[in-house]
């Protein structure tokens, strides 16, 4: 398995329609936090990249696959702070081209993970609540889960 760089890199992407976009910025790996050891769930020898932050699993729980609709789901795990959304908003034309870059929101993290009803009504992220204390977020225009 190729590790992931040690200098300081991004990753970008978001929903199948773009109205949710988010920049994962990760710092180069002597600012990246250390993952606490735990041998009952070391898989492979740990080497100085795979030992830090961000870290990278499956999961194949029951919620997790029928909310991906998928045999298992992968997670992508770093410090909120790493992480910045920029949500598209509604336009009262429906023509999403009559929208500037401007209007953008940039949510905080809490704001993406748990919306209120004016950012529900305010762009196209919305969620429903999987169980207690969980919401499962996703683009209300095209469906994609994030």
């Amino acid at each position: 398995m190729p590790a992931l760089p040690e200098t300081a890199f991004q990753l970008k992407g978001g929903c199948f329609c773009s109205a949710i976009r988010y920049t994962i910025s990760i710092p180069e790996l002597e600012a990246r936090p250390k993952i606490p050891n735990d041998p009952k769930k070391e898989i492979f020898p740990p080497n100085k990249v795979s030992e830090r932050l961000p870290m990278i699993t499956l999961d194949h729980c029951t919620s997790c696959r029928r909310i991906g609709g998928t045999i298992i789901e992968s997670w992508f795990i770093c410090p909120q702070a790493w992480v910045q959304f920029t949500l598209q908003n509604r336009c009262a034309t429906g023509n999403p081209a009559s929208a500037s870059p401007d209007d953008s929101v940039k949510p905080t993290m809490m704001e993406y993970l748990m919306p209120d009803r004016e950012m529900q009504e305010k762009t196209y992220l919305t969620y429903f609540s999987s169980s207690e204390d969980v919401n499962c977020t996703f683009c209300g225009k095209c469906g994609t889960h994030l």
